[in-house]
């Protein structure tokens, strides 16, 4: 099992780990609770070191990415991200992941576990292209800093907070070297994720911690993330997503896929599935009751004995109940009555 460059430090930080598709991550630091609430009202801190990195250099290394992806990549600029799928032929996911375009180069920041295989997906449609790939995960560690309070918590290093949503700066610090700072949005929330290379990776993380406590921050780990993830309805690619999904099955085609950018794998079934204007099942947020141990992923759900969908994530939040993530399909509403699955029952939010 892979161990995260600071796994000393969230150690020595009171961090429990779980495993994620073979990466040892903290699980939480003692109060998951508490880690969850300080993301939604002060700033929280989290190593996202374990996700994948794949860079893109060459001359055609644009217009290459661009016939492999569902978004558009061509009209990037520099300083600019996008958020994306990774398709077959057959319009099914092999991937998600969000670009970032460089001046020379191209960063692919994708899910735990993913960067291998995508890595050699993509050498495979190399033929006589100008493009080399090249696997950056080991490089970097990468600190994220989310909640209202996160500009504040920057500020603290000397560094200031990209100003446009889905943009990135390159700093330049005497104390951590050259950064790469990206502000995205975890849903509502302010999300700002820092690259640092990976020799200066504690000195940098400890600069962290002191900046978040002058702020009411604490560091989180993977289970408040995904308590917020989860309530915030975001899919994600392993729980929600997976060889099998169709983008628009899982609701992400608003984000990341462009209907008017030109051919890419599996553009003709993405663009049939639009002209369609449906498909059979899709993702929708679930609430739950009559179980007070969690609902396993994967478990069914049916309506007057018929299966009609299953479940795909589920956290319980402070206040809210068990709720989740789950496939339903087509005619399935949140007007359906009786949803039921094992010892439970399902209401679509």
């Amino acid at each position: 099992m892979r161990q995260l460059p600071l796994s000393d430090f969230h150690t020595s930080n009171g961090a429990r780990f779980l495993e994620l598709a073979g990466v040892s991550i903290p699980a939480d630091y003692g109060d998951t609770k508490g880690e969850y609430h300080t993301l939604t009202t002060s700033a929280g801190l989290a190593d996202l070191s374990h996700r994948g990195l794949l860079q893109l250099t060459g001359e055609d290394r644009i217009r290459f990415l661009n016939g492999q992806t569902t978004n558009d990549v061509a009209s990037l600029q520099p300083g600019s991200t996008v958020y994306t799928a990774f398709v077959n032929a057959k319009g099914k996911m092999r991937a998600d992941g969000n670009i970032l375009a460089f001046p020379n180069r191209l960063w692919i920041d994708v899910e735990t576990g993913c960067g291998e295989a995508l890595a050699a997906d993509l050498e495979k449609f190399i033929i006589a292209d100008d493009v080399q790939v090249e696997n950056l995960t080991a490089h970097f560690v990468r600190l994220t800093v989310i909640g209202p309070n996160a500009p504040q918590v920057i500020q603290h290093l000397g560094l200031e907070v990209p100003l446009e949503a889905d943009s990135f700066v390159e700093a330049a610090s005497e104390k951590f070297g050259g950064l790469v700072m990206l502000r995205s949005s975890l849903g509502a929330d302010l999300f700002v994720e820092i690259f640092c290379g990976a020799e200066h990776a504690r000195s940098f993380a400890a600069a962290l911690d002191q900046a978040a406590k002058k702020t009411g921050g604490r560091w989180m780990g993977w289970l408040a993330l995904e308590m917020r993830r989860v309530e915030l309805g975001i899919p994600r690619f392993g729980a929600d997503m997976d060889e099998n999904t169709l983008p628009p099955e899982a609701g992400i085609e608003s984000r990341a896929v462009s209907y008017t950018k030109g051919c890419y794998i599996g553009q003709e079934v993405i663009s049939r599935i639009k002209s369609v204007g449906r498909v059979n099942r899709h993702l929708a947020g679930l609430k739950f009751s009559g179980n007070q141990a969690g609902i396993p992923p994967g478990s069914r759900l049916t309506q007057d004995s018929v299966e009609v969908g299953c479940v795909t994530s589920c956290v319980k939040i402070p206040g809210k109940g068990w709720i989740g993530l789950g496939y339903v399909k087509r005619g399935v509403s949140s007007d359906s009555q009786g949803l039921k699955g094992n010892g439970f029952e399902a209401t679509i939010l």
